[in-house]
């Protein structure tokens, strides 16, 4: 965490203990055994709760459009893969399965071996992101631009934006250091921005 106070910026650091001692408790014991069978086993689920589940699952609706936006691209796959028509080799994919995990007996938490993990990459992955980066990022800002836009002409009246400006210029207000403002359009990350520089008189330096 970083911290800012008078020019003086200090950087702290938390320390998470991760070892809880297990219990030898046989009860104990067996609610955690029933508790990583359960955690394991989906089929363990009681009727009850399925049915519950149906009727009013619990997730987020995005997360269930892209969860079915990928069931709908591995079924494609799939299908495309009996046919024959477009089987890729994974000739470009490095992957490692060797992630573990541990559950606490006390807790119940559930904690990540060191120096275990997954991982899988595809290496013509950087290439891709290169080649689109450019089409990405106009198209978000787009997106970005116009709920800006929609928001803007709901919400800011024409004053409001001659005032906005105003002030960006440093213009029509009291009690500023006499300076000098220019904007200049410049493109950053393939998208127009305003860039502003404030120039002090001589008494004075640019910040």
């Amino acid at each position: 965490m970083f911290i800012q106070s008078r020019g003086q910026v200090q950087l702290t650091f938390e320390l998470l203990d991760t070892e809880e001692e297990n219990s030898d408790d046989p009860v104990e014991a067996e609610r955690w055994t029933d508790y990583v069978d359960r955690y394991v086993n989906s089929d363990s689920t009681s009727p009850e709760l399925r049915e519950q589940l149906a009727q009013k699952p619990v997730f987020l609706p995005r997360n269930l459009r892209r969860i079915r936006k990928c069931q709908r691209g591995r079924e494609q796959q799939e299908k495309e893969g009996k046919e024959g028509s477009s089987k890729k080799p994974l000739d470009n994919v490095e992957s490692l399965d060797k992630l573990e995990c541990k559950f606490k007996l006390n807790s119940y938490k559930m904690v990540y071996v060191i120096k275990s993990e997954d991982y899988m990459y595809r290496r013509t992955a950087l290439l891709r992101a290169h080649q689109s980066h450019e089409r990405v990022s106009k198209r978000l800002h787009q997106r970005f631009q116009a709920w800006v836009d929609a928001w803007t002409k709901e919400h800011v009246t024409r004053e409001m934006a001659a005032e906005t400006n105003k002030w960006l210029m440093g213009e029509g207000l009291e009690g500023l250091v006499p300076c000098t403002t220019t904007c200049n359009v410049e493109d950053l990350h393939f998208v127009s921005i305003n860039k502003y520089r404030v120039k002090y008189g001589t008494i004075f330096k640019t910040p």
